[in-house]
């Protein structure tokens, strides 16, 4: 992904995780949804990128009530991420809610 776009990613991240914050679960699966669109367009397939935004959805989905979806969500990401083969795990890149 290239530096415009990069950025672009982490401040739709950082509003989405804003939008969580304040409970306004909708707009954040929208902000999270353009940030998956980002990502697509830009052929991007970094699986910590990815993860933070299926980590986002699930949380959305499940805070909102959502359960099924939530779960759902988890399946896709286990699906999608578990094609990227393995990544290291680096204790700075876990957002903390």
């Amino acid at each position: 992904m290239n530096k415009t776009a990069s950025k672009k990613f982490d401040k739709l991240m950082e509003r989405s995780q804003e939008q969580t914050y304040r409970k306004r679960y909708d707009e954040a699966l929208k902000t999270l949804a353009e940030a998956g669109t980002l990502l697509q367009s830009e052929k991007d397939n970094s699986a910590e990128a990815w993860a933070w935004i299926y980590d986002g959805r699930r949380y959305a989905l499940y805070e909102a009530g959502r359960i099924d979806e939530a779960i759902n969500e988890c399946e896709k990401a286990l699906e999608h991420l578990s094609q990227n083969g393995t990544w290291a795990y680096i204790s700075e890149h876990n957002h903390l809610r």
